[in-house]
């Protein structure tokens, strides 16, 4: 059935949206939102065959807007029912600045579904939809973006199986400058991360809702930042040179580290119920106990420079080398492998092991999310934002990659199937 779908019908969802228009109600407008800075959006999904025109005629929210949509639509364009694979359709709207909108439906034998949303005016709205079988994976998804400014619209989205297709979600911080960099999913079931330049730790739910914290010592300048397995949250300072500690209440202790200078950049849960972190100064790997008892490994190469750490499925600690554009791996008996990535000057700093068994690292100089397998081979993903810088990233509960964006001032999100 999916690939009937995908082959032959390409699986086009029409989006009808239909503004309110600013002024009065005369011919060819409708009322305006409250002081117009809203517009009313009517989405609808799938169709039996009917044209667009005909799509339109039935959903219409206004009935001045009927005769905007008549002079705008001139094709014949078929609408795909909604495929029988389907239980559930989860309809988002979001832009930077914006608080993301989102409505799930159930799908029980409908050829279409129709939801109407108020949706603030404004430059690239994102409009996207993702359809899930009856096992909760994501079958279909797809996206557009429009501006909002009064005017009416009509957009398609084609929906294409969701194996073949990764989406990216941004998430505005609200500390201007904040410069996010580590991020980790919490035993709390939010995501946890740090604010280099707000020297703060901060906390985002799954729908993007952001709390924040500040750090007792000042210039702190923490960076990465794991859950560890006493159920809090561990990070880093560079500038303090210390191993932080907070809890999901927002209370902090805070360890110094014993070399001098040794700026401390990732920290992540190793196997051994320890935490482990890079010394980008020092050259040294670390180890912390959920006492706060430190130990330091010097690492063999002279300057590698070492920045993210993880652990890995099989059982090592996988880091970046940003100087040495390499992925290294490294075992709890201290036995080093490194990895060349395919892009020059990629920088890489933050990585994470992923849900699918693989590890995935962000690339500040390639803007790109890049996956490594635990058999060294790499794949790199290109960031919609140009010059976004990403830093840390980690897997969150809801099954996809999480990471920051210390240039484009962003949270994002890479969901994966």
């Amino acid at each position: 059935m999916k690939r009937h779908y995908l082959k032959i019908l390409s699986i086009s969802f029409l989006i009808l949206v239909l503004l309110s228009s600013c002024g009065g109600g005369g011919a060819g407008s409708s009322s305006s939102s409250a002081g117009g800075s809203s517009s009313m959006v009517s989405l609808t999904v799938g169709g039996s065959g009917q044209t667009a025109s005909l799509r339109i005629e039935k959903n219409t929210l206004f009935a001045q807007a009927q005769r905007w949509f008549n002079d705008m639509i001139k094709t014949d364009e078929v609408i795909a029912g909604i495929p029988s694979d389907v239980s559930r359709i989860t309809f988002t709207i979001s832009a930077p600045g914006m608080t993301t909108i989102t409505k799930t439906d159930a799908v029980s034998g409908q050829s279409s579904i129709t939801e109407t949303f108020s949706v603030p005016n404004g430059n690239n709205r994102l409009f996207a939809i993702a359809a899930y079988d009856p096992t909760g994976s994501l079958s279909y998804t797809g996206s557009t973006d429009a501006d909002l400014n009064g005017s009416a619209v009509a957009l398609n989205i084609t929906m294409t199986a969701a194996s073949s297709n990764i989406h990216i979600n941004e998430f505005l911080v609200p500390t201007a400058t904040s410069y996010p960099w580590g991020i980790t999913a919490g035993p709390d079931g939010n995501l946890w991360f740090t604010e280099y330049g707000g020297n703060k730790i901060g906390r985002i739910t799954t729908a993007g809702a952001i709390t924040q914290y500040s750090i007792p010592s000042e210039d702190s300048e923490p960076w990465g930042i794991t859950a560890g397995p006493d159920g809090n949250l561990w990070f880093t300072e560079y500038g303090g040179n210390k191993i932080g500690r907070i809890t999901t209440a927002g209370v902090f202790t805070e360890y110094s580290i014993p070399t001098a200078g040794s700026e401390p950049w990732a920290i992540t849960a190793g196997p051994d119920g320890n935490l482990w972190f890079t010394e980008y100064g020092g050259n040294k790997i670390g180890q912390i106990t959920t006492a706060g008892v430190i130990t330091e490994y010097s690492i063999p190469t002279a300057g590698s420079e070492p920045w993210g750490i993880t652990a890995g499925p099989d059982g090592n600690l996988w880091f970046t080398e940003a100087v040495g554009n390499n992925i290294g791996r490294i075992t709890t008996a201290g036995v080093f492998t490194e990895y060349s990535i395919p892009t020059e000057y990629s920088i890489p700093w933050g990585i994470t092991a992923g849900p699918d068994g693989n590890l995935w690292f962000t690339e500040y100089g390639g803007n790109n999310i890049g996956r490594i397998t635990t058999a060294g081979v790499i794949t790199e993903y290109s960031i919609p934002t140009a010059g976004s810088e990403p830093w840390g990233i980690t897997a969150g509960p809801d099954g996809n990659l999480w990471f920051t964006e210390y240039g484009g001032n962003n949270i994002g999100q890479v969901v994966i199937h």
